[in-house]
Formats: C-alpha cells, sequence, structure tokens
C-alpha cells in the first residue's frame, strides 16, 4: 500500500494499533511498538486465528508514512459485519 489513508476513514487509535474503516473491514495497522517485532506479532495473530476462527485476522500487507523514519506498520483486517450482531 502506497498510502495509509487509502484503507478507509481513520477510526479510534491506540498505543499500538490505528485503525482504518472500510465498508465490510476494519482495518488495524499495528506499529510494533508494544509487539516485540514481527515475528512476535505474527506469533500472537496465529493463536488469536486458532483460538478465535469465527473472528480471525487476515494479513493484508505492508504501510507506512512517506518521509518518516519509523518502522513500517503491518495491516491486518478483520470483518466487521459479524462482530456487529455478536453479543
Amino acid at each position: 500500500m502506497d498510502d495509509i489513508f487509502d484503507l478507509g476513514i481513520p477510526g479510534p487509535s491506540g498505543n499500538e494499533n490505528d485503525t482504518y474503516v472500510a465498508k465490510d473491514t476494519i482495518y488495524k495497522v499495528n506499529n510494533l511498538l508494544n509487539s516485540g517485532g514481527i515475528c512476535k506479532l505474527l506469533d500472537k495473530i496465529l493463536l488469536h486465528n486458532q483460538l478465535f476462527p469465527n473472528t480471525a485476522y487476515r494479513f493484508h500487507g505492508f504501510t507506512g508514512y512517506d518521509g518518516r523514519t519509523i518502522m513500517p506498520v503491518y495491516c491486518y483486517e478483520q470483518k466487521h459485519g459479524d462482530m456487529a450482531t455478536r453479543r
């Protein structure tokens, strides 16, 4: 992804993730600040997907901000239509 804002409308952000909302998808962009690196993040996502297969994350790609010296961010997505109907 050349432009992070192509993912969708910026949503809530935290210390580790920024979110972008598209029509049927919520994208989480992880800055790897608290993850301990890309390998540990992938392990966490794999564990999440094994424990919660109905809300599994999918790798979407890498992105970043032009001209910044921070690490690229990692994107994954999760359909939010199902999440809105769960209680």
